[in-house]
Formats: structure tokens, C-alpha cells, sequence
């Protein structure tokens, strides 16, 4: 690292960045940028080098200098680097988009620089799908399967099932040194909540797996469609998932128009809205509606409303405004999983599973899997 004299600006040249300029040694082809762009995020590399005392005795001098830093790096995961920072001044998801746009192009080039300034914090766990097609996002799709005659069957893995295997194959807790979140046990997701009766009834997986090993996946829940049910899922303070799209298990068949409305809640906005709604239309009389009778919903998040966020509301209506005999088996979600968010990063944090602030005075207890009329396909 060297300090350079530089001439003085031309008259003509107008300042927009605000603040002094860095030369960054890309392999020797040399990348201006700000000061302020380089310390968009705190903690990082290059926070501490701008914090020197050589950097501070270059600038008692009244001609202006150029600090120069060299980095071993590939131009284009430079590039990738600026523009993440230069969108972190204004949003933070605005940043991540960036980030998605430059794994895409160069994605082992940039996890190297990213680790080595110290922004890992904002590398995802992407969990693929057909969600990742943006002709995907046009339409909500409705499947049925009949699985007393079916011969084909399926397991369907992402961001849930990651989340628990992770868990469960992670040894004892630890705390990190990067970001100070402790790696904690395998943790409830889901709550379910009634807001006429307000109660909050917590999901314990860790029982149910006592039962039924099966329940390993994370991805059940057995709760019956009811008009005065909220299902939440908490990702856990720090956690984010930038969704793609989601697929839900429901059986039998609705005899009714249903509704599904969910919502999301972001701890780096502070904002909770809706961000998809759809309706599912009665099945005709050829549909049977028995218990061996499952309607896969694949339910895409429109890419304008895909953010960071940490919690989400699954909210359901009838056409007749009656509860149907329908339960909701399985839930999955899809895209871009983040673990340990800087907490510089987060605007507002909320105790677990309270998706609206309300729910802070419910009384909790245990949600308990309706699973004693199951009929094995």
C-alpha cells in the first residue's frame, strides 16, 4: 500500500462521489473508486486499511493523494465487488442483487475476493428450482396425483430440508467469530397462529421426530385449512431467503375455491406485504377426493417483489367463507438462503414467530400435527 501525489483536479471536473478517491491495483490494471463506496459495509478489509495512519498522514498534506491497493484478484470479480457496494450505499437488497448477477458470471472468483475483504455474510446457499426460469413466474400451477394408483413418487428438497439436514449434521453450537450469531441447535420454523383466539402454537419438529424419523425433512406440518389459521415460517434473526417460488402438499382435494394469500416480513427493511396471491379453483367431479388424492401448488413469487426476508404468513380463504376438510401437508420454499446477515445490516428484529407485533401478547403452546387420519399411499 503507497500514497501517490496527484495532480489537482482539472477546473472542469465535477466531484460526485463526495469524498477522496482510491486506485485499486486490479493485477496492475488500476480501478478508481471513493473512499465511501469501499466502506459501504463496516468490518470488512478495506474498512481497516482506510483506517491507517498512513492514509491519515497522506491526507494532512493539502495536495490531494491517491491511496493505491493492490489485489490479487480477478477485473471482473472486482467489478462484481464495486458494484455490490455501490448498491449497499442505497439497499441492501439492491446489493444482493448485484451479488446474484456476478456468481452467475464468475461465481468461484467472487466467493474468493468476497471471503478475503470479509463480506461471506452476503454469499447465498442457492436452492434450485423451475422457479429459477423467469417464464416460471407467469402462472401458479395446481397438480394432482392419485398415489393409490400412482407409480411414480417424489421427495422434494429445498430450503427447509437444507436447513435441517444442515442442522442436524452440524456439531455442538459454536459462536462465530465474524458475525457473533451462535450456530444453535435444530430450532422450530413454524408456528401456527389464531388471531380470534390468540394463540400462538409453536411446531415442535424435535418431538415429532421422536415419533417419525421422517420428520427429519422439516417439511411437514399437517395442519388442517381453516379460514383462523396463519402458518409462520421464522427463518431465525439474521436469516433471510430471497424466494423464488413455493410448493405446497394439500389433500384432498378443496370442494371449494380457495384463496392463499402470503406475506413476508424483511428484518433489513423493517416491512412486512404481501407478496403473492392466488386462487385455486374447485376441481371437477372426475378428481376424486380421498385421502390418497394430493394437489401439488407450485407457486411462483413474482421476480419484482423477490427480497430478503426473514419471516413469512401463509393465509387461506373459501369462496363459501366455510372451512374445507383439506389439510396442508407439506410446505417448501426455494432461492437464495442466507445464514448469518451482519447485523449492521438489519433494520428492525422481532421475537421469534411474531410476524406482526401484535402477536407478542398471544398465548403459546404446541401445534399438534393432525396426522391420526392419514391414509399411507
Amino acid at each position: 500500500m503507497k500514497c501517490l501525489n496527484r495532480a489537482e483536479l482539472d477546473q472542469n471536473t465535477v466531484d460526485t462521489a463526495g469524498t477522496e478517491w482510491v486506485c485499486l491495483n486490479v493485477c496492475g490494471t488500476p480501478v478508481r473508486t471513493s473512499i465511501r463506496t469501499l466502506k459501504a459495509f463496516p468490518g470488512t478489509f478495506f474498512e481497516s486499511v482506510l483506517e491507517l495512519p498512513s492514509q491519515a498522514d497522506c491526507s494532512q498534506n493539502k495536495a490531494r493523494h491517491l491511496l493505491t491497493i493492490e489485489l490479487d484478484f480477478s477485473l471482473e470479480a472486482v467489478h462484481v465487488l464495486l458494484a455490490t457496494l455501490r448498491a449497499a450505499r442505497s439497499s441492501v437488497n439492491l446489493a444482493f442483487r448485484a451479488v446474484q448477477d456476478g456468481l452467475a458470471r464468475c461465481g468461484v472468483e467472487v466467493r474468493l475476493l468476497f471471503d478475503y475483504v470479509g463480506i461471506t455474510w452476503l454469499l447465498p446457499t442457492h436452492l434450485p428450482s423451475d422457479f429459477d426460469d423467469p417464464a416460471a413466474a407467469m402462472s401458479v400451477r395446481y397438480d394432482h396425483f392419485d398415489f393409490s394408483c400412482s407409480t411414480n413418487s417424489m421427495d422434494i428438497s429445498g430450503v427447509i430440508h437444507f436447513i435441517h439436514a444442515h442442522k442436524y449434521l452440524a456439531p455442538s453450537p459454536v459462536v462465530s467469530a465474524v458475525t457473533g450469531y451462535q450456530k444453535e441447535g435444530p430450532q422450530p420454523l413454524y408456528a401456527v397462529v389464531n388471531e380470534r383466539e390468540r394463540r400462538l402454537d409453536i411446531l415442535d419438529v424435535q418431538k415429532e421426530i421422536e415419533r417419525d424419523r421422517t420428520w427429519r425433512c422439516g417439511k411437514f406440518i399437517y395442519m388442517s385449512l381453516s379460514i383462523d389459521r396463519k402458518l409462520v415460517l421464522d427463518l431465525g434473526s439474521g436469516h433471510a431467503l430471497f424466494p423464488t417460488g413455493m410448493l405446497l402438499w394439500i389433500s384432498p382435494p378443496p370442494r371449494d375455491t380457495v384463496h392463499l394469500t402470503l406475506s413476508a416480513f424483511s428484518e433489513i427493511t423493517g416491512e412486512t406485504k404481501a407478496i403473492m396471491t392466488c386462487h385455486m379453483l374447485e376441481f371437477g367431479p372426475h378428481v376424486l377426493r380421498e385421502q390418497t388424492d394430493f394437489i401439488l401448488c407450485r407457486v411462483p413469487i413474482t421476480p419484482s417483489l423477490r427480497e430478503l426476508y426473514r419471516m413469512f404468513c401463509l393465509q387461506v380463504e373459501f369462496e363459501a367463507g366455510n372451512d374445507a376438510p383439506s389439510k396442508l401437508f407439506e410446505v417448501e420454499f426455494f432461492g437464495d438462503y442466507l445464514s448469518a446477515l451482519a447485523k449492521e445490516a438489519l433494520h428492525c428484529q422481532r421475537p421469534r414467530y411474531c410476524f406482526l407485533s401484535e402477536y407478542e401478547g398471544f398465548a403459546r403452546g404446541v401445534f399438534e400435527p393432525e396426522v391420526q387420519q392419514q391414509v399411507a399411499a
